[in-house]
């Protein structure tokens, strides 16, 4: 129950966030706010995997878990699950390389194409 309760206060904050990005957001930040709003929909997507599409429970120190979500009461066999759950995990991690990406282009085009020292 814990973790379902927690896994219901992540998706409305993540709710809470989109909404405040899609109308707090100034028109100056509209592109990166498209690129933070790809974060949090990976971040979402991955917790409502982990939460309950999976929901595992880690038999520590065992290198095991059971299977408590939907996928494993519907019959999905586990390293189905397992690979969704890396993929949207993957998602993530591609998602914030993007904005790192769109900074780097950013400043970039700020300077003009200009090379700035370190020291």
């Amino acid at each position: 129950a814990y973790e379902h309760g927690v896994g219901v206060v992540a998706h409305l904050m993540s709710a809470l966030a989109f909404y405040l990005m899609a109308t707090k957001t100034p028109d100056s930040s509209r592109p990166l706010t498209r690129y933070l709003m790809l974060v949090q929909a990976a971040i979402t997507l991955t917790d409502f995997n982990i939460g309950v599409l999976f929901c595992p429970i880690v038999l520590l120190p065992a290198p095991a878990s059971l299977c408590l979500g939907l996928l494993c009461y519907f019959g999905v066999q586990g390293h189905i699950a397992l690979t969704i759950t890396f993929c949207s995990i993957v998602s993530v991690a591609v998602s914030i390389v993007l904005c790192f990406h769109f900074k780097y282009t950013t400043v970039v085009e700020m300077t003009k194409y200009r090379h700035i020292p370190v020291c």
